[in-house]
């Protein structure tokens, strides 16, 4: 029995190397890439691009579909008493 649990716990010891050796490639592999990433050197600002040029077509206000629109009515003002002084007393 003893010889089994011994062979059980080096089995967990090499497993948990492999494991930490693993983790240190990948934290390798993650470091050398964010280190030695070369930024972009920018020399000189972007020139802006001139704003495009707006045509406004008045023609289509002379249509007859805008023509049948109807104004709003006009809606007045609230006469009487409104409400309580203090709404959150109880009734």
């Amino acid at each position: 029995m003893a010889i089994t649990f011994l062979k059980q716990r080096q089995r967990q010891k090499y497993l948990i190397l492999v494991f930490v050796f693993i983790v240190f490639l990948i934290l390798i592999v993650i470091g050398r890439g964010v280190l030695l990433k070369k930024g972009k050197t920018v020399l000189a600002p972007p020139t802006p691009l001139p704003p495009p040029k707006v045509e406004i077509n008045y023609e289509a206000l002379k249509s007859p579909i805008l023509r049948d629109l109807e104004d709003f009515e006009e809606i007045k003002p609230f006469e009487g008493e409104i409400g309580r002084d203090n709404p959150f007393l109880p009734y």
